[in-house]
C-alpha cells in the first residue's frame, strides 16, 4: 500500500502510470501490478493510495515462473557491497562484472560477448532507455537481480518513478534536477555518477555504449520509448487514473490539508503538459549526445526533434 511517496502532495499517480504503459507496450520490464483504492482504518478515513505489487524475490518468481524464490539474488543500488544484497548473494560477482567492464575495451567482440553472458543488455539497454526518457530524477533507487533457474543473467526492474516526468519550473538552468527540458542523456551516463549526489555507479553503461552493437541496441530501445510514451497514450491513461479518484482526491485534500484540491489539479496538469512536450526534447538530446545525423534520426526515430536549440 503507497502513498506516492514525493508524488503524495502532486498527482498520486506517476508511478502507476509510467508502470502502465511499460507493461500495456509490451516492454520485457517486469512491472508491478496496481489498483488505485481508498483507505479506510477502523472505519475512519485515510485517503487515497495505490495497492502495489511487492518487488522482492518472489515477484521475480511469479513474473519469470521459476520454481524457487530462494534461488533468486538480488541486489540494489550500487550492487558491490553486502549491505546491497536484498535477497541470495552475488554481489561479489555483480562487482567483479563492473570491474571487467571498466577495464576492458567492450568494443572488442570478445569482451563484449563475456559480458553479454553475465547480464542481460537488452534488458539493461531498455532499462536505461525507460530511466531517460521519464527523466527520472532518483535514478539511484536500482533493484536487479538473477537466477540459475534462468540463465545467471543480471536483469534490471523498472522502480519508483513518484519523481519522473517532473513539472517544468521555468528554470533557466540546464543542469537543474527537475522539468522535460533537461538532458537527461547527460545526467543518466555521467562519469562521476547518476542519481542523488551523483552516487550511483554509471561504469557499466558507459563501458557498454562503446560498442556499437549496444549502442545500436539503445537506440532502439529509445525508440520503442518515443512509442511507448506517446503524448496521446500518457494523456488518456493520466485521464484515465485522474477520474477514477477525482472526487475522492476532494476528500482527501480536504482531510490532510497538505494541498488543496486545486492545487492537484493543476498539478496532474502539468503532467499532461510533460507528455505533450517530453518527446522534442528527448530527440532533440539524443541527436545531441550521440552526434546523430538527421539522416540516423530518420532512420532510428522516423525524425528528428522540431527544437533546434534549448534555452
Amino acid at each position: 500500500l503507497r502513498a506516492s511517496a514525493k508524488d503524495v502532495i502532486y498527482t498520486r499517480m506517476r508511478d502507476i502510470l509510467i508502470q502502465g504503459l511499460l507493461e500495456d507496450g509490451g516492454s520485457i520490464l517486469p512491472t508491478q501490478a496496481y489498483v488505485q483504492v481508498v483507505l479506510y482504518i477502523n472505519g475512519e478515513y485515510w485517503g487515497v493510495y495505490n495497492l502495489r505489487e511487492k518487488v522482492n524475490k518472489y515477484f521475480i518468481a511469479q513474473r519469470y515462473g521459476l520454481a524457487d524464490p530462494e534461488q533468486i539474488d538480488m541486489l540494489v543500488g550500487n550492487g558491490v557491497s553486502p549491505a546491497a544484497e536484498l535477497s541470495g548473494n552475488g554481489y561479489l560477482d555483480y562487482k567483479a562484472l563492473v570491474e571487467y567492464a571498466g577495464s576492458h575495451d567492450l568494443s572488442d567482440p570478445e569482451h563484449y560477448a563475456y559480458v553479454c553472458s553475465l547480464m542481460d543488455v537488452e534488458n539493461f539497454a531498455e532499462y536505461c532507455a525507460m530511466e531517460i526518457y521519464v527523466g527520472n530524477t532518483d535514478t539511484g533507487n536500482i533493484k536487479f537481480w538473477r537466477s540459475r533457474q534462468l540463465d545467471n543473467k543480471w536483469r534490471w526492474i523498472p522502480y519508483d518513478f513518484d519523481w519522473a516526468f517532473n513539472r517544468e519550473d521555468g528554470s533557466q538552468s540546464l543542469t537543474y534536477t527537475t522539468g522535460y527540458r533537461r538532458d537527461f542523456f547527460t545526467k543518466y551516463f555521467n562519469p562521476e555518477g547518476h542519481g542523488a549526489g551523483k552516487g550511483f555507479s554509471t561504469t557499466l553503461s558507459r563501458a557498454l555504449l562503446k560498442n556499437d552493437s549496444f549502442r545500436a541496441l539503445f537506440l532502439q530501445k529509445c525508440a520503442l520509448m518515443m512509442d511507448i510514451f506517446a503524448p496521446d497514450k500518457m494523456i488518456a491513461r493520466i485521464d484515465e487514473l485522474a477520474a477514477n479518484i477525482k472526487t475522492e482526491m476532494e476528500y482527501d485534500t480536504a482531510k490532510w490539508g497538505v494541498i488543496r484540491f486545486v492545487t492537484w489539479e493543476t498539478r496532474v496538469e502539468g503532467l499532461r503538459d510533460s507528455a505533450k512536450n517530453a518527446p522534442e526534447y528527448f530527440l532533440y538530446y539524443a541527436q545531441q549526445y550521440f552526434n546523430l545525423s538527421d539522416a540516423e534520426m530518420a532512420e532510428i526515430f522516423g525524425r528528428r526533434s522540431s527544437l533546434t536549440e534549448v534555452r
